[in-house]
């Protein structure tokens, strides 16, 4: 027993030794590979830097022109004319006819674009054009969630009532500041020429 004892006792510097040389070894490996991994993206940053950039290759999908479309749709009433807006997307390899939702269509008309200022222009010879010597123009309500869902549209209703009203019973006083201002102004050239004056709504 104490022969094994005295054995035990020399044995444990040996295996304090060796379990040392194991942990060092370990550390300096992991220290090689660190080093050796951080020199390679070093050189990969490099060689990226001395690459002349490439401009970004322009995608096919890309749309090359746009144009908003007003398509008369079956009303029901021969009083009333309705529309639906579409958004005509045309690129290098396709050409697709999709509903422009409301905010789509608000963010292109506000957006002084070629687009945007087409289709207000569209728009306006539509209810200009129109044969009904006075009209409503209307939308369907709409909120900010929605909105970028539900599918731009609107009606054109006939309202003789209007000009009935306006004709019997003009009120003169109710831009009466408006259009003095526009006389002021100097804004029609002869005393008996028809003045076109414009202003601020709301």
């Amino acid at each position: 027993n104490r022969l094994n004892r005295l054995n035990r006792l020399n044995y444990q510097p040996l295996l304090f030794t060796l379990a040392l040389l194991a942990i060092f070894t370990c550390l300096s490996l992991s220290r090689t590979l660190w080093n050796h991994k951080n020199k390679n993206e070093t050189m990969q940053q490099q060689q990226q830097q001395q690459q002349p950039q490439q401009p970004p290759t322009p995608s096919n999908d890309t749309p090359t022109k746009m144009q908003v479309n007003y398509i008369e749709v079956p009303s029901g009433r021969s009083d009333v004319k309705r529309y639906h807006a579409t958004l005509n997307s045309t690129t290098t390899s396709s050409t697709s006819d999709q509903p422009i939702s409301i905010r789509k269509w608000m963010s292109l008309v506000s957006s002084n674009s070629t687009e945007g200022i087409r289709a207000a222009s569209d728009l306006s010879e539509i209810i200009a054009s129109s044969s009904y010597n006075s009209l409503l123009f209307e939308i369907p309500g709409t909120s900010w969630e929605s909105s970028d869902r539900d599918q731009f549209e609107f009606a054109i209703v006939d309202k003789p009532a209007l000009a009935e009203r306006a004709e019997k019973y003009p009120d003169r006083d109710a831009f009466a500041e408006h259009f003095e201002k526009c006389h002021d102004d100097g804004n029609d050239s002869t005393e008996d020429s028809s003045m076109v004056c414009s202003f601020a709504n709301l």
